[in-house]
């Protein structure tokens, strides 16, 4: 009889970064993806994220914002105390992360 190589049949363990970003998608059910920026471009009047999901899937996944949706952003970042308040103080939570429940 042959011997079977336990790291064959082992499933791999879902790798979760502490420091990444979270996504869901409603296509993807209640999946959670971990993902970090790669990159960074200009393409005409385009920023372009470069962003690899690392687990559970890896993809590479394109986000482009416009001049002005980046001003929206930031406007509705700033407007908002609380997420002032997060944007400077959020160091603070750095070593360990809490994902809201209805997220």
């Amino acid at each position: 009889m042959a011997e079977t190589n336990k790291s064959e049949t082992k499933k791999p363990e879902i790798k979760k970064p502490e420091a990444c970003m979270r996504m869901k998608s409603t296509g993807l059910g209640t999946t959670m993806l971990y993902a970090e920026v790669d990159k960074v471009d200009v393409v005409d009047d385009m920023l372009i994220l470069h962003i690899n999901s690392v687990s559970p899937v890896r993809w590479h996944i394109r986000a482009g914002i416009t001049y002005k949706g980046m001003l929206e952003l930031l406007w509705a970042v700033f407007k908002s105390f609380i997420a002032v308040k997060f944007v400077f103080l959020g160091f603070t939570k750095l070593k360990n992360p809490k994902l809201p429940e209805d997220f």
